[in-house]
């Protein structure tokens, strides 16, 4: 992982850091000063952040999915988890989950991992289209108690 400084019209390295053995990268985030490395979902290993001098893996094994927070993306990031396609918020300056939904737990029920997943600036909502073709929002009720799903596309391939 080489790290650059974008106001250097060279582009010269300001740090390289080798990634794991067998680390395959299926998806990059840039959120604040971080770095995000998420692996292929198939390797069953944590994602990567990266910072100036520094890298550390976290959280449960990866889907291989980063979500962008535009409502803080100096804060927070999103990221689907392996278990479960778990997609997380998590926090920038300690790694950790802030919050987090398993879509397949919801009602109406699909079964599906999501496969690509998208954050909104101005709405609570994440918009997610999973493998088996359904597109739906999940969002928190008017309590922030539980979490809501409402399928928008179902596909005939979904069961």
């Amino acid at each position: 992982m080489d790290l650059f400084r974008k106001s250097d019209p060279h582009l010269r390295p300001i740090e390289s850091t080798p990634l794991p053995e067998g680390f395959t990268t299926a998806d990059l985030l840039i959120a604040g000063n971080t770095v995000i490395a998420a692996p292929e979902s198939r390797l069953q290993r944590r994602a990567m952040a990266f910072r100036s001098s520094w890298h550390q893996e976290f959280g449960e094994n990866s889907f291989g999915l980063l979500v962008p927070q535009p409502d803080d993306p100096e804060h927070f990031f999103g990221a689907v988890m392996s278990r479960k396609g778990r997609i997380s918020r998590i926090a920038l300056s300690t790694l950790k989950e802030q919050s987090g939904v398993d879509p397949e737990e919801g009602r109406p029920r699909t079964t599906g991992d999501p496969k690509a997943v998208f954050a909104f600036p101005k709405i609570k909502v994440t918009a997610v289209l999973d493998e088996k073709g359904c597109f739906y929002l999940l969002y928190l009720d008017a309590a922030g108690k539980r979490w809501q799903k409402e399928i928008l596309i179902k596909s005939t391939a979904a069961k």
